[in-house]
C-alpha cells in the first residue's frame, strides 16, 4: 500500500470512527493496519 491510499484509509477511518464516537488516540496505526486487514 503507497502512503497516499494509507493516508485515505486513516482520514476514511478516523472519521467513521469520530461518527461512531470512538477517539482517535485509541485507534492507532496498529490498530488501522488491523482494521486493513479485515476489511
Amino acid at each position: 500500500m503507497n502512503k497516499i491510499t494509507e493516508s485515505a484509509i486513516e482520514k476514511f477511518t478516523i472519521e467513521m470512527l469520530e461518527k461512531s464516537g470512538y477517539q482517535y488516540r485509541w485507534f492507532r496505526k496498529k490498530s488501522v493496519t488491523d482494521f486493513c486487514k479485515k476489511y
